[in-house]
């Protein structure tokens, strides 16, 4: 056994020691007859001790100032750098700087900002770089939208000094805007401090990429009824200032209505503005390593957390305290999250006789160095630790946890090129009682509080069902299905995975609802929550394939039908609820007005659009079971602080059926359950379904520290599947 003064004076006794650790189940791989304790330790990061830069939190807000019925910017990239990152050369050839990517002609043509963001990378003359997207992600940045995003960055480095930007003008066949001086913008001056002007993008400043003729072809024009990127008639000409929209048409973009107002040629047109703001003092990194040390194998495993750093971590060591910080062992291979403040690592290493003997004398420490800060920014020794651990499974669950399965919602917009469009079509299972609409009544009649059938099919808004549904009590699971940029263009296919319990009654039957893009408040749904059946009372899957066509279009009967611009969705509409009441009953809709100039049927991007058109498809709907439903797991580090009355957790777990409802520590013994002794919920940092982290120190109170030394506290997750709990971990000294 080790002996117990190879520890000096640290106390060996209680939580806090090794007198309580288990055996090992299995011998060495070395030596069969030896079978030594496992030795746990654990250290405390911060930045004690250390000099370290902050760095700087810079905010970048974006809005586009095109007025109603205006032009549109695609999801705009911006990059900070050294000042020789450029986009372009008036006069010269668009792939000048992106001779192998077509960076700027693909921006410029399509929106695709990937091979911009691959040039940056590659060139290396940036530090950060991100897109800015509007609403609906990642969607256009619309007429009057702004959005805001917010960068860590080191006032210092030079890479962090020059700001640029790059967005395609919509609609437009390769209209954009940059800067083409790449030291316009600066954000910092050679001393660090910050130095950033807001500016203004106006429409004088539009550019042509030069590599597709201006035809403003439907076509060929993005945002203007394009259905495939690259499809114009190649230009083979040079960047230069845009001469503007073709003048008014039939079949040019100031012709459609949604776009009257797009002559960005026009005195005070006003594109894009650009403001920016600064942080200097944020918060630095911290965070916990638990070890595991078998001396029968020699091996060392450890687990670690780092939050709030200031950039992303260049390297994680072991370093000897007592002797100038010599490098002892290089950890950076095993970190698996490096982003956003953010750092994991798990993994283990083979100690050397020595490393060992410096592992026990307490003067190996943990040094994370990261971009910022390469010199360290987060330390910690390794010193004796708690040596506590929980392993989170559905077999200890109490009732047994289910593991459901996966019903997958395949949609396809089956309206012809040009022809509608539906916003993310809104999806839920459920008992067979939640109703939608009942055709004749008002659509107020289901959804007196939330209105949830008239923001539907007015706006698209899915919230307001999104609350009646959870209210009511009688569904399992719901979701959306969404296109690519939020709404389902014409010949678009999305799916969705909803995790069910086929033996709940709340999961028997399936119900969708939609609007109908463009209209005042066209929509489609099931009126008969009984229509769709997904599952028999054995839990059977019995879901079929089934089609919505034109003549199932429903009009809410809460907005008049006028087809006018500014109060037709998609159309031109700049805000929800604008049209004019109606104050008629749901019912089928008539159809779209007579193709005139101003109406929907006469705009060359909705030319087909006529739903009562003979065989119109609308939607069609697949349902199938998905790939077999399993059950995840997970992992707890625990550590206790010296004074024994703060406990620090940090759980990672992955494959549950849904996002975590609630995250609990309860007081029970093993294959009991007990009550709740703490919320561990506001500590979850992520919580997407398909992982779960949560990290935080909790104070413990005496009777708890009792329980956790008996082996009673234990971890339980609950899910929407499993809402007394899917996964459940029994506290463990090592």
């Amino acid at each position: 056994m080790v002996p117990q003064d190879a520890f000096g004076s640290r106390p060996l006794t209680g939580l806090l020691g090794l007198a309580a650790v288990i055996s090992l189940a299995a011998c060495s791989d070395d030596d069969d007859s030896t079978n030594f304790p496992l030795e746990a330790f654990s250290s405390t990061l911060d930045t004690t001790g250390l000099t370290v830069t902050t760095g700087a939190d810079v905010t970048v807000t974006l809005r586009n100032l095109a007025p109603v019925n205006g032009t549109l910017q695609t999801p705009v990239w911006i990059g900070f750098h050294d000042g020789q990152f450029d986009t372009y050369d008036s006069g010269s050839a668009a792939d000048l700087f992106f001779p192998t990517t077509n960076a700027l002609e693909r921006l410029a043509e399509d929106g695709n900002n990937d091979p911009i963001n691959t040039a940056f990378t590659a060139q290396g003359f940036g530090s950060v770089q991100s897109v800015l997207a509007g609403s609906f992600t990642p969607g256009p940045l619309a007429a009057g939208e702004s959005v805001s995003a917010t960068f860590r960055l080191d006032p210092a480095a030079a890479t962090s000094r020059y700001f640029s930007y790059a967005s395609m003008v919509l609609p437009s066949n390769d209209a954009f805007i940059a800067n083409g001086n790449p030291l316009t913008h600066q954000i910092f001056n050679g001393a660090g401090a910050f130095f950033a002007t807001d500016f203004t993008v106006t429409g004088a400043e539009v550019l042509d990429a030069g590599t597709e003729v201006n035809d403003e072809l439907p076509a060929n024009t993005a945002f203007f009824g394009q259905a495939s990127p690259d499809t114009g008639v190649d230009e083979n000409g040079l960047v230069g200032a845009h001469p503007g929209f073709l003048t008014a048409a039939t079949g040019t973009i100031l012709d459609d209505p949604n776009f009257a107002a797009a002559d960005f040629t026009q005195v005070g047109y006003e594109m894009l503005s650009v403001s920016f703001s600064v942080e200097t003092t944020p918060s630095l990194g911290s965070g916990l390593a638990n070890y595991t040390f078998n001396p029968n194998n020699n091996r060392l495993s450890f687990s670690v957390l780092l939050n709030s750093l200031s950039s992303a971590a260049s390297a994680l060591e072991l370093l000897d305290s007592a002797d100038a910080n010599a490098l002892e062992l290089d950890l950076t291979s095993s970190i698996t999250e490096n982003a956003n403040g953010t750092l994991r690592a798990s993994g283990d290493r083979t100690l050397t006789a020595d490393q060992i003997a410096s592992l026990r004398a307490g003067e190996l420490a943990l040094s994370v160095s990261t971009q910022f800060n390469s010199a360290g920014e987060a330390t910690g020794l390794v010193d004796l630790g708690s040596g506590l651990s929980a392993t989170l499974e559905p077999a200890q669950t109490i009732p047994t946890a289910t593991a459901g399965a996966n019903l997958r919602i395949a949609m396809r917009n089956t309206a012809p090129a040009l022809g509608t469009f539906q916003t993310p079509v809104w999806v839920g299972v459920h008992d067979g009682q939640f109703d939608t609409y009942d055709l004749g009544s008002p659509a107020s009649t289901l959804f007196p509080v939330t209105d949830a059938l008239e923001r539907l099919a007015e706006d698209g808004t899915l919230s307001n069902i999104n609350t009646a549904f959870d209210d009511s009590g009688l569904g399992a699971v719901q979701g959306a299905v969404a296109g690519v940029a939020g709404p389902l263009a014409p010949g678009e296919l999305a799916q969705l995975d909803l995790r069910v319990d086929p033996n709940s009654m709340a999961a028997r039957y399936f119900s969708y609802a939609s609007m109908v893009l463009p209209s005042n408040d066209a929509f489609i749904a099931n009126g008969d929550p009984l229509a769709h059946p997904v599952y028999d009372g054995a839990g059977d899957f019995i879901g079929a394939d089934f089609a919505v066509t034109g003549a199932e279009v429903l009009d809410a009967g809460t907005e008049v039908n006028d087809e006018t611009s500014t109060n037709t969705a998609f159309f031109g509409q700049a805000t929800p609820d604008t049209g004019d009441d109606e104050g008629a009953n749901v019912d089928t809709h008539v159809g779209f007005l007579a193709a005139a100039p101003g109406t929907i049927l006469g705009d060359p991007m909705f030319v087909n659009a006529d739903f009562k058109a003979l065989d119109y498809q609308s939607l069609s709907v697949a349902l199938s079971e998905g790939a077999p439903a399993t059950l995840g797991s997970g992992q707890a580090a625990v550590s206790l602080n010296e004074g024994q009355d703060m406990l620090t957790f940090d759980i990672t777990v992955a494959g549950l059926s849904g996002a975590a409802t609630m995250l609990h520590l309860h007081n029970a013994p093993t294959g009991v359950a007990g009550p709740v002794e703490i919320d561990l919920f506001p500590f979850i940092i992520e919580n997407d379904g398909a992982q779960l982290r949560a990290t935080g120190t909790v104070p413990i109170d005496a009777n708890q520290l009792a329980s956790l030394e008996a082996g009673n506290l234990y971890f339980n997750l609950h899910t929407v599947l499993n809402p007394s709990g899917e996964l459940r971990g029994q506290i463990r000294e090592l």
